[in-house]
């Protein structure tokens, strides 16, 4: 996977994570649980996210990256980890 760095809007994104429900089968769920599992968090948008910037707040623009490497705060830019490019605002790859 490739790490992308935002080099417009401060460096800054709206992103969170929501938790996914994995917990709620228990630590080693079967094919069947795991199945329920994964459609339940496609539903549910779990993992990273990130939203676009014109859509702030809208919960189905959110957009899914393999995870938030460094979020952005003390004048650092948001970095995430995902196979390509976000697809709004300006991101440059750089080296893990």
């Amino acid at each position: 996977m490739t790490i992308w760095e935002r080099t417009d809007n401060g460096g800054r994104a709206d992103c969170g994570y929501k938790k996914s429900v994995a917990g709620y089968y228990g630590p080693n769920p079967g094919p069947v649980e795991r199945a329920r599992i994964v459609e339940e968090d496609e539903k549910n948008g779990a993992g990273a996210f990130l939203t676009p910037d014109s859509a702030k707040g809208v919960d189905t623009q959110r957009i899914l990256v393999e995870k938030i490497v460094q979020w952005p705060r003390d004048g650092k830019s948001i970095r995430v980890r995902n196979a390509t490019k976000p697809p709004f605002g300006d991101w440059v790859e750089v080296p893990e």
